[in-house]
């Protein structure tokens, strides 16, 4: 199973980084950044549909 991902997203502006800064390099407001984790997306192929 893949580990999920995470981004840094600006309460202000709402652009979104994927390393965390104290400033929000867009609007340039201090303190605003929350992570947000990115689910992992499964790459098993290794599993068969029967109808």
């Amino acid at each position: 199973m893949a580990k999920a991902k995470s981004r840094y997203v600006c309460n202000n502006c709402g652009e979104d980084f994927p390393q965390m800064h104290g400033k929000c390099p867009a609007c340039s407001s201090w303190g605003t950044l929350q992570e947000e984790l990115i689910p992992a997306i499964s790459t098993n192929t290794n599993f068969i549909i029967s109808c």
